[in-house]
């Protein structure tokens, strides 16, 4: 979907892939997908913050979890409630890149 509106996208499936395939990359934004609100959830968000400190997040998470992301991560970050239509998800997208320098393909 994100693809289709321009925008270019590099697929993960952890953290530790997305900074191991993405080293030397400018991100703009970042999507995590937290399945659990746990430690781990966490720790990689942190880790995206600290690899990609002038990206964007949106973390895609049940509602429990929003205060405590919003707690420990800090920096430019949108919660979004999982299940999210895909016109959230790019609102979303949009609003939180709407001034940055974007790399489009």
């Amino acid at each position: 979907m994100l693809e289709k509106e321009g925008y270019l996208i590099h697929e993960a499936s952890s953290c530790n892939e997305a900074t191991r395939e993405l080293r030397g990359e400018s991100l703009d934004l970042v999507i995590a997908n937290l399945h659990y609100p746990t430690a781990f959830g966490l720790t990689a968000l942190r880790a995206m913050r600290e690899t990609y400190p002038k990206a964007k997040i949106i973390a895609l998470s049940d509602p429990d979890s929003a205060q405590q992301i919003q707690a420990e991560i800090p920096g430019k970050l949108a919660i979004l409630q999982k299940p999210l239509s895909a016109n959230a998800l790019l609102g979303s997208v949009r609003t939180l890149l709407a001034t940055a320098d974007l790399h489009r393909a």
